[in-house]
């Protein structure tokens, strides 16, 4: 199983929460791979610490859903299914919804016009058909967004929720085609909303980029844009 070069560490953190950052963020960077079994002994050697902090953190990802078991077995990143992308492009959907009905009715002016901004750089990366580009815009855009929630117990359940959901959609998404007119109308349709305070218009492009509401005759949903910050 090959492991990333030996992290730094930050002074002062719980050994088991340590262990659990750095495995979840080298999963969610990519370096250990979907499928890719993980060793205790060899995660022990790459992290500096005992057994038992390293199953902590590996059980605690299994409940988030990005390492999966079988007793006697194997332990592994868990691989996601391409048929599965749907229910997870709606999760996240479900959350931005939510944040957006609770933040939006009493958004500032500056507040506003920052999203506006976010929502311009999507829509250039996304004219450029530059997805990379599009997915640091939109996770840029996410984060900005949750922040301005005050409801506290919403903000929890997207930070345990938004590392796994959004790499359940980014594995898998290679095998998608990508409808860059679609997605280009819809961030210009979606800016345009958000400067007018049509946020229950807001709301209904929103619902169809992540599969919650039909697409438009003859087109899909996909995945481009859908990354929400922790």
């Amino acid at each position: 199983m090959p492991v990333p070069e030996a992290p730094e560490r930050p002074p002062r953190t719980l050994v088991r929460d340590r262990a659990y950052a750095e495995i979840k963020d080298a999963i969610l960077r990519g370096v250990l791979r979907p499928g890719e079994r993980l060793d205790d002994g060899e995660l022990q050697r790459w992290l500096g610490v005992s057994r038992t902090p390293v199953r902590q953190a590996l059980y605690a990802l299994s409940l988030e859903g990005l390492v999966e078991t079988a007793p006697q077995a194997y332990t592994r990143v868990v691989r996601p299914r391409r048929e599965d992308a749907m229910q997870h492009l709606q999760a996240i959907g479900v959350l931005v919804l939510g944040h957006m009905a609770l933040s939006l009715p009493t958004i500032s002016d500056p507040d506003l016009d920052r999203l506006v901004d976010l929502l311009r750089d999507i829509h250039a990366a996304v004219s450029a058909r530059d997805f990379e580009r599009t997915v640091a815009a939109s996770e840029a855009y996410h984060v900005e967004l949750v922040s301005l929630c005050t409801n506290a117990p919403l903000k929890r359940l997207t930070s345990q929720a938004a590392g796994a959901l959004s790499y359940f959609i980014t594995a898998v998404y290679g095998s998608f085609d990508i409808d860059w007119d679609v997605v280009v109308d819809d961030y210009a349709l979606l800016i345009t909303a958000f400067e007018e305070r049509r946020f229950d218009d807001a709301a209904t492009i929103v619902r169809r980029r992540f599969g919650i509401a039909p697409a438009r005759p003859g087109r899909t949903p996909d995945a481009v844009g859908a990354g929400i910050g922790e």
